[in-house]
């Protein structure tokens, strides 16, 4: 694997001159919308001078309740204030959809395929990146990790090819549930995150037929043998399985269709290397599904964007991205996938 010095020659040979580029860009991109902000603002402090030595007629602010318009306490604000606060959103909404966002969207397309592309292709040059494509709603369904495929699902930044005999392939998922609810006499929806982070998918060194899922262990090590009993009761999951490995007990609750072939799948070395990486990967789920071992990591971030309002040239972050990205195809040696069983190839 890639070593920091390695990646901070790489960074300075290959991707610099590209972020210097892109930074000049960016540059000329948040110029005008600095500009824009701060003539609202003057023209505002202007209407205010003027209301204040003048006798300009005022007019009235209002506060919409469930019983109409209502005249709000605490003063009014100057018509020519009013106005300016207007005009100035009008324009800086036309200017946001017209002007930035188009500008924004070739500049962070560059970015992916430049920058993220080559540090891809930088940590091994059998993988492929495409940041318009991503794992599927239904094969995240089909991993069996989870258990609803939400009502919003958006994914992206997918990476693919072959590490030694492994086939792999993980991108950025996120998963939203739509909730409505009825208040102040009328309907209200939002969307809360299920999940957000990477999912992995690769192909699995041994050959099975059932499905085996391990998830992060909440319930027991709150409520110990009481959380056992509550995830007995998880209706949504396959039959809980018991390991003879303590420390992954506590750390895990494993469900599957076959004791023994989660058993077999999950073989001592398999559970420590699995507790390995969980202590630096953080709360991640795993299943073994149609041939397939699935990993889930919650990432809060959304990783592998530009920065529009920081420096692009600044290192600290492509190197945090170099790190995921390490960890990730790491994967594959941290779990020894590549060692084939039998007569799996």
């Amino acid at each position: 694997m890639k070593s920091s010095a390695d990646f901070q020659t790489f960074y300075k040979a290959s991707l610099l001159p590209v972020l210097e580029t892109l930074e000049a860009e960016r540059k000329k991109l948040i110029k005008p919308i600095y500009l824009f902000v701060l003539a609202v603002v003057v023209l505002i402090l202007v209407q205010v001078v003027i209301a204040m030595v003048s006798d300009e007629p005022a007019v009235p602010v209002e506060v919409i309740t469930n019983q109409g318009p209502q005249p709000a306490t605490g003063g009014s604000v100057s018509s020519g204030i009013f106005n300016t606060i207007l005009l100035g959103a009008g324009a800086g909404a036309l200017g946001y959809f017209f002007w930035f966002l188009p500008k924004r969207r070739g500049l962070r397309n560059r970015y992916k395929n430049d920058v993220i592309g080559g540090m891809v292709k930088f940590v091994d040059s059998s993988l492929t990146y495409q940041p318009q494509s991503g794992i599927t709603r239904d094969e995240y369904m089909q991993s069996g990790i989870f258990t609803t495929g939400g009502d919003r699902y958006h994914c992206e930044d997918l990476v693919s090819g072959t590490l030694g005999s492994t086939a792999i392939r993980f991108s950025e998922v996120h998963c939203e549930e739509k909730h409505t609810t009825y208040r102040d006499g009328k309907h209200h929806t939002e969307y809360r995150t299920l999940f957000r982070g990477i999912l992995f998918a690769a192909d699995f060194n041994k050959h099975f037929k059932g499905r085996t899922v391990v998830l992060t262990d909440q319930a027991e090590r709150a409520l110990g043998s009481l959380g056992t009993m509550f995830q007995k009761m998880n209706v949504m999951r396959d039959g809980l399985i018991k390991m003879d490995n303590v420390d992954f007990e506590k750390a895990f609750a494993v469900y599957g269709t076959d004791p023994v072939e989660a058993n077999y799948i999950l073989s001592p070395a398999l559970m420590e290397r699995i507790l390995n990486f969980k202590q630096r990967s953080g709360n991640i789920q795993l299943s073994f599904s149609n041939a397939n071992v699935y990993i889930s990591i919650p990432v809060r971030e959304n990783l592998f964007e530009p920065r529009i309002f920081s420096d692009m040239t600044e290192s600290k972050s492509l190197e945090r991205y170099f790190d995921f990205l390490q960890m990730i195809t790491g994967i594959v040696e941290e779990l020894n996938l590549n060692t084939r069983i039998w007569t799996k190839e």
